[in-house]
């Protein structure tokens, strides 16, 4: 005969409530927030000082570009160099700038949820997460990270307007700077959107031009976390307990972030080189490759056009697009650190341990569940919103071509990690095609964070135990 046994929570109980009930309202504000600057953006581009007159752009493109640069993302279905005035140009990098300073509040306020709240508790659990020897106030990891954003991108401004005038000797100073602000800030922020007819096909040829901007979309990759650890990490001093330390999540975003860049770069160079490669050398092929590897990041700046990619190519570019940057990052994408606790929970399922480790350190169980139903929500939605486009695209002009459906599934992909890449249908989408990957984009970019929100909580006890059975796996 089953037998069950009620159980009640003894104490602690209207804690745990109130605390769910915050974290609710946190989710609610932050959702609202993005939505509410989305609305705004899309009002201020549909102003007809936004565009030039020659270049009508409908409410669903300026909708579909609102929410583009909000979320960092990059897809446009017009051509913004040729289609907005400098005002509305100054919409959109105010917009990218915006979104990207949100997501980075929104992690810092993520953060002191998981240390306890503005306590003691949250500043230590900030500072052994920043490696400071001692703790450190949630104010302090969102000054730091202001300033870093603000330094970043004046050294990528100096670096890109320097190289302009040296390059180009039919622009100004005023242009230069303008155009070297706008391309710094959208790698930064892993925006991926350009003020040049051509995209970032007009630096093609322009090496140390496109090695500046992997290196803005790197440092914005990275996560702030790590960024911050580095402030605190006084490499050069013999004594360690002076020295700081680097943490567990900046070993494993370094680490990460470096194996996946060089495996885009090699897959991509040896899967292009007889395709958009092919008339290229092999250091400029190289550095494409390279490029290529570092966009799929979560920025969508291309050097050649992705049309004219091999299918093979997209398809192993997909993978790096979903699993994205850092945490608590302009990155998009379910994060690096959601991929690594996946393998450690699986590395020890197969040697039959009972502890997950990496690099030493034992990880709480609870992360590696909150990894699988992150993993398993966001390739779920990606699935959906693949399927509803099929229904909407297939048989339209937007899946002719070279690559059919493959062109919907990478254009999915690319919308939920926030990527920006395309193979050129984004523009011929029908309108219910665009609804689609507005949703992907704004769930792409909140729904990790919100969801890891929510599942990072602790566990409330059920009211009612009942007994142990085993089934069948495998």
């Amino acid at each position: 005969m089953r037998s069950f046994t009620e159980t009640r929570p003894i104490g602690g109980g209207q804690t745990a409530f109130y605390r769910r009930l915050a974290t609710a309202s946190s989710i609610g504000k932050t959702l609202a927030a993005f939505g509410a600057l989305i609305l705004v953006g899309t009002a201020l581009l549909h102003l007809p000082a936004a565009r030039h007159p020659d270049h009508p752009v409908s409410w669903v493109d300026s909708l579909f570009l609102a929410t583009s640069a909000v979320c960092v993302t990059g897809l446009t279905t017009v051509n913004v160099g040729e289609t907005y005035t400098a005002f509305g140009q100054w919409v959109i990098l105010g917009l990218i700038q915006t979104g990207g300073l949100g997501m980075m509040m929104a992690g810092t306020l993520f953060l002191v949820m998981r240390g306890g709240g503005a306590s003691v508790r949250s500043e230590e659990f900030i500072g052994a997460n920043v490696g400071r020897l001692r703790g450190a106030r949630p104010i302090d990891v969102l000054v730091y990270a202001v300033i870093l954003v603000v330094l970043v991108e004046m050294v990528g401004t100096v670096a890109l307007t320097y190289l302009l005038l040296y390059q180009r000797d039919d622009i100004t100073f005023d242009a230069a700077v303008w155009e070297a602000a706008f391309h710094a800030i959208s790698a930064f922020c892993n925006a991926g959107i350009s003020i040049y007819p051509k995209g970032m096909q007009e630096w093609s040829n322009q090496p140390l031009n496109l090695l500046v901007v992997c290196g803005m979309v790197i440092a914005g990759g990275i996560g702030f976390l790590t960024l911050v650890n580095f402030r605190y990490f006084y490499f050069w001093r013999s004594d360690r307990r002076m020295r700081g330390n680097l943490t567990l999540q900046t070993k494993i975003c370094l680490w990460a972030s470096v194996f996946l860049l060089v495996w885009g770069t090699l897959f991509t160079w040896l899967s292009e080189w007889e395709g958009t490669l092919k008339d290229a050398s092999w250091s400029q092929g190289l550095l494409w490759s390279f490029v290529h590897s570092v966009m799929t990041r979560t920025a969508g700046f291309n050097v050649v056009d992705l049309a004219n990619m091999e299918p093979v190519t997209l398809l192993g570019s997909m993978p790096m697009m979903f699993i994205g940057g850092a945490p608590g990052s302009m990155a998009g994408g379910v994060k690096v650190t959601t991929l690594l606790l996946l393998f450690a929970a699986t590395s020890a399922a197969l040697r039959r341990r009972v502890e997950l480790t990496v690099g030493h350190r034992s990880l709480p169980h609870r992360q590696a569940d909150a990894a699988v139903m992150i993993m398993i929500l966001s390739g779920a939605l990606v699935i959906v919103g693949c399927g509803m486009l099929m229904q909407t695209e297939l048989g339209h002009l937007s899946a002719q071509g070279k690559h059919g459906w493959l062109a919907i599934v990478f254009e999915a992909v690319s919308a939920f990690g926030t990527v920006g890449l395309s193979v050129g249908i984004t523009g011929d989408l029908t309108t219910a095609g665009k609804g689609i990957i507005i949703a992907l984009m704004f769930l792409g970019r909140l729904g990790p964070l919100c969801l890891a929100m929510h599942l990072m909580q602790p566990a409330a006890p059920g009211r009612v135990s009942y007994p142990e059975e085993d089934v069948a796996v495998g």
